[in-house]
């Protein structure tokens, strides 16, 4: 039972079936919720840039009952540059759920918004490093640098090189066109706490104090 509904679910060879009952009201948040995880957890269908994916519900009205069948349409998204689709190599045929709101980016963060700790595990280490002026979070191959910073976030470039691996000297070259205040050090222990984005920036820009 859930919010007073009965819920059974069968894991079909090819798609899954799902059985609720109760009221009205919980039904709709159910199916809503379907749609979003179905469509948030499939994969694209190859290739690179990723693909927007939008669910698509069709109800039709049986004996008192209502079946509905979820389908998704498909779109490819506009191919990006090296550094603003940065993001794309971090993940496995990422996709896109379109349709749902994000959260408000107040100062025009760009990029895929992720934790912390999901960043780090990505990255392939579990701790930056604060290295000539800036941070840096180093992996066997891949490594990601900070492009910008607000009183609330970062912006990273996320750089990887398969089978190779990066050295701190290669976090500094890839970011000395981005170089902070030595302030920057003391931001280690606030990093969980901050929002992040992986994409890219023009140039540096700290607004902290600002306002």
């Amino acid at each position: 039972m859930v919010g007073g509904c009965h819920i059974t679910v069968d894991l079909l060879r090819s798609s899954t079936l799902v059985v609720a009952s109760g009221p009205k009201v919980t039904l709709i948040e159910i199916g809503e919720v379907l749609a979003w995880v179905s469509t948030a957890f499939r994969s694209s269908r190859g290739g690179q840039p990723p693909e927007y994916c939008t669910p698509k519900i069709i109800a039709e009205e049986r004996n008192n009952r209502i079946d509905c069948r979820i389908s998704y349409v498909y779109e490819t998204t506009s191919a990006a540059s090296e550094t603003s689709g940065c993001w794309y190599k971090m993940l496995n045929n990422p996709i896109v759920a379109s349709g749902y709101p994000i959260t408000k980016r107040s100062s025009g963060e760009l990029g895929l918004e992720i934790s912390w700790h999901v960043m780090s595990i990505l990255a392939g280490t579990p701790n930056a490093t604060y290295i000539q002026g800036t941070i840096a979070l180093v992996g066997p191959d891949s490594l990601l640098v900070p492009t910008s910073r607000t009183a609330t976030s970062w912006t990273w470039h996320f750089y990887a090189d398969e089978g190779q691996s990066l050295s701190y000297e290669e976090a500094v070259k890839y970011s000395k066109n981005f170089a902070f205040d030595h302030l920057v050090e003391f931001e280690l222990h606030r990093m969980p706490s901050r929002r992040h984005f992986v994409g890219w920036a023009a140039e540096a820009r700290v607004n902290c104090g600002t306002h």
